[in-house]
């Protein structure tokens, strides 16, 4: 079982150290860690503006290497003597037109190292981060794409769909209102013209998959970042219009069981047969 022990440099450092030298390093560990930080935050937020640049315009994504993300955390800092033997030059433009006022980072002594360990982690994550949620962010797409236009049924469902899109040999799951049936029997539902030529154009971004799935030699920037940047173009277009729908269609829903409430209290038989109240007071007065 693994444990993690956190305590104090101050705490850890020999007793028998002078208090000058004892504030020395603390102080320039401290300013190489603020220093580190500043690096990371920056690096990624060009990494984030570089694919971004490079899926816009339609341009060739940089291959997501270690020099790749070494060259935009250290892209805008004071050039050590290791230059990198790859051509970046659209880091270099992007940089130049997106952070010319990002604040200045001084770097600190012997900093090489930290930033390179941080710039590999922070690719290690970003690659982990695209793989692991791509078929759920597809799957959650599918079902979106579908309810926007008012396709999706019982018989045409977004994992069925995705099932055609990715090209999977699998029996759809089936529906809880149907019978199950057998793996060998064919599957007789309907899918509409629309689906069809969504599921052909979906599959063409995909390079027309036969059996689609994820594993360390699939390309992240050549095709799992253009299919993902696909999916929220969709979504920046028709997000805003798609959930306006879906609280008109929500409201409508209440609307309707209001009514059916309503008329389900007057057909009500006790109501029907009770006798009107009157009035005695008028009478009286009379």
């Amino acid at each position: 079982m693994e444990q993690c022990v956190k305590c104090a440099l101050p705490g850890r450092l020999a007793p028998d150290w002078s208090p000058i030298l004892r504030s020395i390093l603390i102080d320039n560990l401290e300013r190489q860690i603020r220093s580190t930080s500043e690096i990371i935050v920056r690096g990624s937020l060009l990494v984030n503006d570089v694919l971004l640049h490079c899926l816009r315009l339609h341009l060739p994504i940089p291959s997501l290497t270690q020099s790749f993300f070494n060259a935009c955390f250290i892209q805008g800092l004071k050039k050590t003597s290791h230059a990198s033997k790859s051509d970046f030059t659209i880091v270099k433009d992007v940089f130049e037109n997106e952070f010319h006022e990002y604040p200045f980072i001084e770097r600190t002594r012997g900093d090489i190292q930290a930033i390179t360990i941080a710039a590999a982690r922070y690719g290690t994550n970003l690659k982990t981060s695209v793989k692991q949620s791509f078929m759920s962010r597809q799957k959650a797409f599918v079902r979106f794409w579908l309810q926007y236009h008012d396709l999706e049924s019982e018989e045409v469902s977004a994992y069925h769909v995705q099932c055609l899109i990715n090209g999977w040999a699998r029996p759809p799951v089936q529906c809880k209102r149907r019978k199950r049936r057998n793996d060998d029997e064919e599957d007789d539902r309907e899918i509409p013209t629309e689906v069809v030529v969504f599921i052909k154009q979906e599959r063409q971004l995909l390079d027309n998959p036969s059996d689609f799935s994820i594993t360390d030699r699939t390309s992240v920037e050549c095709m799992l970042l253009p299919y993902l940047y696909h999916i929220l173009e969709f979504y920046r277009l028709y997000g805003d219009s798609a959930a306006t729908r879906s609280k008109e269609r929500e409201r409508e829903s209440r609307s309707s069981s209001t009514k059916s409430q309503q008329q389900r209290l007057f057909n009500c038989p006790r109501l029907q047969d009770q006798a009107p109240l009157h009035d005695d007071r008028h009478h009286r007065s009379l």
